[in-house]
């Protein structure tokens, strides 16, 4: 192994080595959710411990693992051609690039400010506000993006204080370096396709602009979530084991490791990709370099074990959140199931007519083009695995959970862009083509920019605390009613105002001890039918701000009560 690939190694096994070494106890101090443990009554819960002492045995397997692993990849590795700089980017990036990454920034930054919407303030209060520990030793509700919401715990430390930038900043870092990941993925492709004799020189930068404008990749980027880390891994580890594959460099099947365990630390759901990953390597074992992906992806899923060891036992416990028993969770059969396909456009709406036919039009390409089959299958594999394991599985599903298939969506529209440019499709007037496909381009970004910049925000919260603070004296009662948690309240706080919360669907409002004056309604489609009739006849909706979450069911209402009339008479 070279230099690098020691590095690496060693940085990762001395790693495991430590953990392995920290006494249980030690380790579950600092794993330790205080508020949890409180309402226990203990100073460490039992299911802590157990994560713990979890951690210690995968940390030693792990260590070992990236000792003996990599030396195989690497006797394995050797026998295809050889690699001098196997992550390398390449050459230095043209104009075209940097207006790329500049584009991305500003359209992303009209977003970044506004309010935050239910899951970010959740996982802000039920894991990040604690602190690294019980980020990463604790699940027990699914808004915890484990990786997304350590680094936002750190942000938190570091900036010592809390806003929409800081809590978003993680995710902004994370959306715009999927601009090169995808220049990245673009340029391996390239490069294998022009090995077959059919150079695509412009797929990099093709991939590049899409990363930069498409609608989900910059609303991701602007959400206090871990899905645009979960696009930048995907982008990262495809790219990563395509470079093995076609050069043998051992360094980038470690790069894969690393790249694809991080993605499952950041979401349950990215593992579907690496099991694309490893279904497409297991059929082509004859070919070069395959088996070495294979040991990859296992050094991976070690990898990925031991960082996910602390949850466990209580992923466990709340194994029966995950399947849909209420009967009211989305599913694939559903408006999310058409955000799926949508999403493979890079947009949940109309400008997704844009896109969708290019990728469809790419996809057709591997008939003609062998070079892109592997990249494409890679890339997209594993979006029918995540379908078919929440089918078998009896979960629930949003279409945001397989935003890991995107980079293998931007791949595939990229190469259908260069067949109308080569004239595989047989267009007429083809020699003019790429003139109007500039045309066509700009009328694509346009629109992508416009739904960006016209959509409102995802959830406006913070809109309808600030309406109620400013025509409500300090004494005003105020409820909301939403989901289970009483979200509201964290604008509340920073308005030093008290928001009593009226429970799911408003039906805790008469159990109140104090009657509201005002009261915000989150998720209105959810309210109980007997607090809805209260409302057309004993309140008056001061105010509706618009959100676009769960597909236009996202608006924030504000009411007034009269007073003198009775709650619920």
């Amino acid at each position: 192994m070279k230099w690098g690939s020691t590095v690496l190694c060693g940085s990762v096994a001395i790693t495991g080595v430590a953990v392995a070494l920290i006494p249980t106890q030690t380790l579950a101090a600092f794993l330790t959710h205080p508020l949890l443990a409180e309402r226990a009554g203990v100073a460490v819960r039992e299911v802590t411990l157990e994560g713990a002492a979890l951690l210690r045995i995968a940390g030693a397997l792990m260590a070992l693992a990236w000792v003996g692993l990599p030396l195989l990849i690497g006797r394995l590795a050797s026998s295809g051609a050889p690699s001098a700089s196997a992550l390398s980017l390449g050459r230095r990036w043209s104009t075209a690039m940097w207006l790329a990454i500049a584009l991305g920034v500003a359209l992303r930054l009209a977003r970044f400010t506004e309010s935050l919407w239910y899951d970010e303030i959740s996982a802000l209060l039920d894991y990040a506000q604690y602190g690294a520990g019980a980020t990463i030793g604790t699940y027990f509700v699914q808004s915890n993006h484990v990786l997304h919401t350590l680094l936002t715990a750190w942000m938190i430390e570091l900036a010592d204080g809390v806003s929409e930038p800081i809590l978003r900043t993680p995710a902004l870092l994370a959306g715009l370096g999927s601009i090169p990941a995808l220049w990245w993925l673009g340029r391996e492709v390239s490069r294998g396709d022009a090995d077959a004799g059919s150079p695509l020189a412009p797929l990099p930068y093709l991939c590049a602009g899409a990363a930069a404008l498409m609608p989900i990749m910059v609303l991701e980027s602007v959400e206090a979530r871990g899905y645009s880390l979960m696009i930048l891994f995907a982008a990262l580890s495809s790219a990563a084991l395509l470079r093995g594959i076609r050069t043998g460099g051992c360094l980038a099947f470690l790069g894969y490791a690393l790249f694809a365990a991080l993605g499952v630390w950041t979401h349950l759901v990215f593992v579907a990709l690496p099991l694309g990953h490893a279904i497409v390597l297991a059929t082509r074992m004859r070919k070069a370099n395959s088996l070495a992906g294979l040991l990859a992806i296992c050094l991976a899923a070690i990898t990925a074990f031991t960082l996910l060891s602390p949850l466990i036992p209580e992923l466990v416990h709340h194994q029966s959140e995950f399947r849909a028993l209420d009967g009211d969770e989305p599913t694939l059969f559903s408006r999310e199931g058409l955000g799926v396909l949508l999403g493979l456009s890079g947009s949940w709406w109309w400008d997704a007519v844009f896109w969708l036919p290019l990728v469809l039009l790419g996809i057709a390409g591997v008939l003609l083009d062998r070079a892109r089959r592997i990249p494409l299958a890679l890339t997209l594999a594993g979006l029918p695995i995540l379908i078919v394991l929440v089918t078998l599985g009896g979960s629930w599903m949003y279409a945001r959970f397989a935003v890991f298939a995107l980079p293998g969506a931007i791949l595939a529209g990229a190469c259908g862009i260069s067949d109308i440019v080569r004239g595989r499709t047989k267009a007429p007037n083809s020699a003019r083509m790429p003139y109007g496909l500039l045309m066509a381009g700009s009328v694509v970004a346009f629109a992508w920019i416009d739904k960006v910049l016209d959509l409102p925000p995802k959830q406006p919260i913070r809109d309808a605390v600030a309406y109620i603070d400013a025509r409500a004296d300090e004494s005003a009662v105020v409820a909301a009613a939403g989901l289970h948690d009483n979200i509201a309240a964290y604008y509340g706080v920073i308005a030093d105002r008290t928001i009593d919360n009226a429970g799911y669907g408003g039906r805790g409002i008469a159990t109140l001890t104090r009657e509201p004056e005002w009261l915000i309604v989150l998720y209105p489609h959810a309210l109980d039918p007997a607090l809805t009739r209260d409302l057309e006849n004993r309140w008056t909706l001061e105010a509706s701000f618009d959100g676009w979450v769960d597909w236009g069911k996202g608006d924030v209402r504000v009411y007034r009560r009269a007073l003198g009339l009775p709650l619920n008479p």
